[in-house]
């Protein structure tokens, strides 16, 4: 059962019984109430798309992958350019070391700067999503930064008003 947190507290959205479909919010709050234990997906609040999950997986979501990959665009290795879609999606602070599965958690590496850090050669930290601080074995730290995301385009202008041939 996916329930919104908003529906929760009493809000009029629908949950959702996997293999069933939706379901209205009455349900949804008694199974909700039913339940042994909770897994608590962070989502984004207009595409859906799921942005973070509990400690409990490891496993990226597709979405999540997705959002990450688009993010990055490229390996966040300073100077790589291999593309994001070709990259492997690392924990920067490791799994084994309380690192979540989160979009501030993860980052795109290609699988030789990956290895790279996995060996200790590299470290990376993400102080902010899409900010990655990479140094070097000899201590040297670079900033890369995710591009933003494109602005919409600007509105067009108003077409010129031509007087009536009249």
């Amino acid at each position: 059962v996916t329930v919104p947190v908003m529906t929760l507290l009493g809000g009029d959205t629908p949950g959702e019984l996997e293999g069933y479909g939706p379901i209205d919010p009455e349900t949804a709050r008694q199974l909700a109430g039913h339940a042994p234990s909770f897994t608590r997906i962070l989502t984004h609040p207009f595409t859906g798309a799921r942005l973070g999950a509990d400690a409990t997986t490891y496993r990226v979501p597709q979405d999540l992958k997705d959002a990450v990959r688009v993010r990055d665009g490229t390996c966040r290795h300073p100077g790589c350019n291999r593309l994001a879609v070709f990259c492997e999606l690392d924990h920067t602070t490791p799994w084994s070391q309380g690192g979540k599965t989160s979009y501030g958690n993860l980052a795109s590496l290609c699988k030789r700067h990956h290895m790279f850090k996995t060996e200790g050669y590299w470290h990376y930290q993400q102080p902010d999503p899409g900010t990655i601080i990479a140094i070097s074995p000899l201590g040297e730290t670079y900033l890369t930064t995710a591009d933003p995301p494109p602005a919409p385009p600007a509105p067009a202008p108003p077409a010129p008003e031509i007087p009536p041939p009249f």
